[in-house]
Formats: structure tokens, sequence, C-alpha cells
């Protein structure tokens, strides 16, 4: 026990405890998210680092215990820099000095003295043991929580939803299995929204829909202003419960609900049913990749280790806005060559994911198939950027790509007459090729406020549309109260004879 206590006293082994602390506590952290075989490499990276920082150090201050002491007081600042700034924002209050202009100066000059500080020093047995024991014992509690059955729960902690609704018993195989056919168009408002603030009459849609024995719901409602948010929700039959603020939403929290999405309740029992899933969507789901994955604002398993960290920070809170912030991507009069390749790169892509998926859609109902079908096809339309009119006609890259275009409510009410024309022709063909037998899904995830002359009106962003054709039409009063989230509780209740709760409206402003 005496040489363990001199070894601490004598050894700052505190400056490679540290790296391990970070990733240890932040690897359990992100559990289900940060695969082992990303932690330990980055492990190893901090530690050769440290190891680099301590060699060249030494060759000026001549001191080991002095190096190692100014090490730990850099890592630390480096890679708990966030944790700082949110303790100051979040536990003292103090937002305004919480800034990254603010803190980063006086950080750089707390750093500066406490360096002066520690080179003059000429005793660090108290200040060693001090750090190696706390560390060490941050160390054991973290390992000694990771080998806890009861908290050792793979990706439960970073699931936005209870596991509780998982256990829903499955009956038997139902004879009836229709195939079934999900279409989410994106970022499409609701009936009333389109007419009282776009100055648009869009109920010939509806009565197109109607006239092919949809059911229509009534002002309906999403659960959720975001995407991700919304189909982690209506997916998994559950409202979500693990988002800390709403108001002040992170990476984080979407890159958990990516993860919630991908564990996906309701493609599951589908095939639990029989049917074979097909992810015609942006999202990966189970084991099926996307055709086109949009991260959204989620993070690589790297950029969550980073996120607090001062260059993970200053990424995160500053970086991403340079894109956004380009006047050239703004203002269509100042996009330069240069500008337009860079936005077609990034938006046209999106445009293919949506032709490819609206062509699976028709091949698929044209397939004869001896299991029945799930499909699920997430269409980025009527969303932004708008690249098509009513017509079908391409709109030129430079008049839609900037992001002022994007508020633009000519060009939105020429791609929505567009994306109605599709939307319908992807029923007929179901309908068609089904002989009327499928159950047919058409939804948006949320609606829109981004329009020019648009109040900002948080609350509108919930009005979307959400209509459903069964083979029988037996429609009952219950379906005029339900909102997205209970449509796949009710198909299922219908078909398959569960008994999933139908869940109250819970609508919840993403910021």
């Amino acid at each position: 026990m005496t040489n363990a206590s001199q070894f601490l006293k004598k050894t700052g082994i505190h400056c490679f405890l540290l790296p391990l602390f970070f990733v240890l506590h932040y690897y359990l952290m992100y559990q289900g998210l940060v695969p082992l075989a990303i932690a330990i490499p980055f492990l190893a990276v901090l530690i050769v680092m440290n190891f680099l920082h301590m060699f060249i150090s030494y060759f000026l201050i001549k001191n080991v215990n002095k190096c190692a002491l100014v090490n730990t007081l850099l890592s630390f600042l480096l890679l708990f820099y966030g944790i700082l700034k949110d303790f100051i924002a979040n536990s003292l209050h103090l937002a305004m000095l919480a800034k990254h202009r603010f803190i980063l100066p006086v950080l750089l000059i707390v750093c500066l003295l406490l360096i002066r500080y520690i080179l003059k020093r000429t005793s660090f047995a108290t200040t060693n043991l001090f750090l190696n024991i706390l560390l060490l014992s941050f160390i054991s509690l973290d390992l000694f929580s990771f080998f806890l059955p009861a908290t050792h729960q793979t990706g439960s902690d970073n699931s936005l939803v209870s596991a509780n609704i998982a256990e829903v018993a499955m009956p038997q195989r139902a004879d009836a299995r229709p195939d079934v056919y999900f279409l989410l168009f994106d970022c499409y408002p609701g009936l009333q929204y389109i007419q009282d603030y776009l100055h648009y009459d869009n109920s010939a849609m509806e009565k197109e829909l109607k006239s092919r024995k949809f059911k229509i719901l009534q002002n309906p409602r999403c659960n959720y202003n975001r995407t991700p948010f919304s189909m982690a929700s209506e997916l998994n039959f559950a409202h979500l419960n693990g988002l800390k603020n709403s108001n002040s939403v992170t990476p984080l929290d979407y890159t958990r609900a990516l993860a919630t999405i991908k564990r996906s309740l309701v493609p599951t029992m589908f095939e639990r049913q029989g049917y074979r899933f097909y992810n015609l969507s942006i999202f990966e789901i189970g084991a099926q990749p996307p055709i086109f994955l949009e991260r959204f604002l989620s993070m690589s398993a790297i950029d969550m280790l980073l996120f607090n960290t001062c260059p993970g920070r200053i990424k995160a809170d500053i970086g991403w806005k340079y894109l956004h912030q380009r006047a050239d991507y703004h203002d269509p009069g100042k996009l330069q060559v240069g500008s337009i390749n860079e936005l077609k790169f990034s938006n046209y892509a999106t445009r293919e994911f949506t032709r490819t998926a609206t062509d699976s859609v028709v091949t698929l109902a044209g397939q004869v198939s001896p299991s029945p079908k799930f499909v699920y096809a997430h269409l980025m339309m009527p969303h932004a950027p708008y690249f098509y009119d009513e017509s079908g006609r391409a709109n030129q890259p430079d008049s839609i790509l900037p992001l002022a275009t994007h508020y633009n409510t000519r060009f939105f009410l020429q791609y929505l007459r567009y994306t109605n024309k599709v939307m319908l022709r992807l029923v007929d063909s179901i309908l068609a090729a089904s002989a009327g037998k499928a159950v047919i899904i058409v939804q948006s995830d949320h609606g829109s406020i981004d329009f020019e002359g648009v109040p900002p009106i948080p609350a509108l962003t919930f009005q979307n549309i959400s209509s459903f054709y069964f083979p029988d039409q037996a429609y009952s009063n219950l379906y005029d109260s339900l909102t997205n989230i209970n449509t796949f509780p009710v198909l299922f209740n219908k078909y398959f004879k569960t008994a999933i709760p139908l869940q109250k409206d819970s609508c919840v402003i993403i910021r």
C-alpha cells in the first residue's frame, strides 16, 4: 500500500488517465452509438498525442512532473471544454459569458496563469496523489457501472422511446395480410395551412383521393416538427421521452433519433407477420440500408466523442453556419458557377433519390411476391429545393438552389402541384396492380412555415396531411380523431388483432 501511495505521489500518470477516463466515460454515455472499434483507436490516438507532448515539452521544461501537470491541464481544457461551457451557461445561468468569443480568451488567460504557476512549483506529490486517485476513482466507477447487468443494456440509454411496447404479444400469423405502402411526403403542409397562409385551394388533391376511397383525416397533426423525431415517434408507436430540452436539441439528439429509427418497431412487427420490408427511405432501418442516407444534423461516432471538446464545440456551434451564411448561397444574384456546382452536388442527389424511390414503388407494386410487402417510401417532396414546375419541367439550378428561393411561395406551389401528380400516379399504380387489395398510407412528417409573408407561428408546422386506404373501406368514426402516430396501431389492431394503445396528441416543437 505504501509503495502504491509513493508511486501515485511521484508519478504524474494522470496525464494518461485523463484521456482514458474521457473515452471510457463517453463510450458508456453513447452506448449503442459508438462502436468499440472506434473508441479504442481514438483512445490510442489521444495517448500517443500525450506522449508526443510530454516528449517535446520535456526539452523545454526539464521536469517530468511539470510536463505531466501542464499536459493534464491542457488536455482537460481541450477535452472538457464543452462541459465547462455548459456549466457556465446552464448551472451558473450566465449564458452571455459562455459564448465562444468570451470564454476562449478567458480560458487562454487562465491557462497561461496556471502554467506559469506550475512552472514555479517544486513539489508535486500532493497534486499527483490527488489527481491520480481522483481519475482512478472515476474510471473504477465507470467500469463498475459497465459490468453491472442492470445498466449494461446496449443502446437502450440512447433510444428516444421506451421498450415496453416492443413486448406487445403478436398473435399467430393472420390470414389477412394485405400489402402495405407507406408513402411519406416530406414537408407537405396541411390543407388549411395552404388555404389560409399560401392562399391556394389544394382541396382538389383531397377530392381525388376521396374518389379513390381514401379516408382523409380532418386537420391532422404531426407530433414533432422535425423529420427524424417525427419518424422515430411514428415508427415506434410512441412519443419520444429522451429529449432533455426540445427547445435546444443537439446533434446528439438527432443521432439518437436516427438510432431510434434504426431500431423501429413497425417494420419488425411486419416482418414477424411474414412481410418483406422494402426500405425506400432516407434512414437505415434494421439491417436494411437506405437507398439514400440523410444524416440531417447527426454526427459520426468520432464526432460524438469529440462533441464536448473544444474543436468539437467550435465545429458544432460555428462551423456549420459558414455554408448557410454565405451570401452567394442566399442571393441568386450573387450565385457563382462554383457555388452552383457545390449546391448541385449536395442537392441533386436528393432529386435522384426521390426519382428512384417513386420508380421503385411502381415497380414493386407490379411484382408478384410469395410474401406480402411493406414498402416505406420517404419522398423528399414538396420539400425544397423545388426541382420541377407543375408540368414536370426542370427548373434552372440558379433559380431554385439558393436558400432564399426555398421561401418562395410561387416556386413551392408549382412544386406542390407536381407533387400531387406524383402522389396520384403512385396511388393509381398500387391500386391497379393490387386490384384494390393493398393498404395505402399517404402522410407527411410535418408542415412548414418558412414562406415569405407567413407569420412564424411554430404551431403551424404541425399541420400536415394524413390519409389512408383500406381494402374493405371500413372506416369508423374513430379515425376522425387520429394523428399520424396512431395510424400504424390502428392498422395492426385491425388486421393482426393486436392491442396497441392509441396515443394522445403530443405536439412538441423542436428548435
